[in-house]
């Protein structure tokens, strides 16, 4: 197995790391074997590890819909940045796809549900995770979809102003209602870090759950926010 390929799972795994030890995805608590992983991406774990995220039933099949329609392999680096924060590979995915996406792999979701969702598809949608907070609006029974849940579970962007006792300070968003639409803030906050990333001021982080993920460049920042902001209009179209 080549390096690229267990940090793309070791990528998978730091974006699926918090709602999982929260208890909102997966089979079972696999925070321990992900961290682990994300410390040490060893071969001899790979294969434990992607079965694991096989129990992530949302984002599996958002990223082998991406995966297969490029020809790729599902644990590959390509499909799990597209969705996790946004590519070029999120544009070809036909409408009619994503139907297919919903009908046959959210099943959890009332039929009724299923066809409000479909019939609200643009001519063009972007599978972005955004797209599975906004608009399906979660498959979990396990979290209501109000607003400060959608706000921690999207994929946010934040520039590091300082450290203090072991987290960071950034400048990052918010997402809040507002006559009965969605929109995005700039704030100040404070955000874990479970990874004990080393960011300096002024370097880029994504979020998950009030979480730092990763330090992200200035294009992957672009491209979150891009199809963040595609998302939050197709859901603002249909409410």
């Amino acid at each position: 197995m080549q390096e690229s390929e267990l940090q793309a799972i070791a990528k998978a795994c730091r974006y699926s790391f918090i709602p999982n030890e929260l208890g909102y995805c997966g089979a079972r608590d696999f925070s321990k074997l992900f961290v682990s992983f994300i410390n040490e991406p060893k071969e001899e774990k790979a294969e434990e590890v992607k079965n694991a995220l096989r129990t992530f039933t949302s984002e599996q099949a958002y990223i082998e819909l991406i995966a297969e329609h490029h020809s790729l392999p599902v644990f590959d680096a390509r499909p799990i940045e597209a969705y996790w924060l946004g590519s070029e590979l999120l544009e070809g995915i036909s409408k009619d796809e994503i139907k297919n996406l919903i009908n046959e792999k959210f099943r959890t979701l009332p039929e009724s549900v299923r066809a409000k969702k479909i019939a609200g598809l643009p001519a063009k949608a972007f599978i972005h995770h955004s797209f599975h907070v906004l608009y399906i609006e979660f498959i979990t029974q396990k979290l209501p979809a109000i607003v400060p849940n959608l706000d921690k579970c999207l994929i946010g962007w934040g520039k590091v102003k300082g450290e203090k006792k072991g987290k960071f300070e950034i400048k990052g968003i918010e997402l809040f209602k507002e006559a009965g639409e969605l929109k995005l803030v700039e704030k100040i906050k404070m955000i874990e870090n479970p990874f004990s990333l080393s960011l300096k001021k002024g370097s880029l982080v994504s979020v998950h759950w009030d979480n730092a993920v990763e330090e992200i460049t200035e294009k992957q920042m672009k491209s979150l926010k891009k199809y963040t902001l595609k998302n939050m209009e197709l859901a603002n179209s249909v409410r």
